[in-house]
């Protein structure tokens, strides 16, 4: 594992990836050894990463009652799975201007899976009276 994890260790968590290709077998990666990160500026949403490298970013998203993230934007396309709670993705189009912009909303309930090509603008909502937790892999870059 990374000696001390931080925002820098993403793309080479837990290992590098020539070394763990190197290697040739498998790393465990338990609870406690996931790589935590808060993301946002101004609305926070945690992160909890499994896996994160050049081709494969995996993680566990996890957002408060009453929890919103900020805007957000991958270069690879990402993939949700609801573990525990129904949420809200937000997709959104910019146009010229802000009042061009065209916004639409997926409800994805607890066991149901999204898909988000790379490039497209999302946000996560979370307006049920408990936490939601959900993968979130994305690939190959963040």
């Amino acid at each position: 594992m990374t000696s001390s994890p931080s925002v820098d260790s993403l793309g080479r968590w837990p290992v590098e990836s020539k070394e763990a290709r190197q290697a040739k077998k498998i790393i465990p990666v338990r609870a406690e050894e996931q790589l935590p990160l808060i993301h946002g500026k101004e609305k926070h949403v945690l992160f909890s990463f499994i896996v994160s490298n050049d081709y494969i970013n995996v993680a566990l998203l996890h957002v408060g009652v009453g929890g919103i993230s900020d805007l957000e934007t991958h270069r690879g396309d990402e993939l949700l799975y609801a573990l525990e709670g129904d949420f809200v993705v937000q997709l959104e189009e910019s146009g010229q201007d802000k009042a061009s912009a065209v916004s639409s909303c997926h409800h994805i309930f607890q066991g149901e899976k999204c898909f988000i090509p790379g490039g497209t603008p999302h946000k996560y909502f979370n307006f049920s009276q408990k936490p939601i937790k959900a993968f979130v892999v994305i690939g190959p870059g963040l």
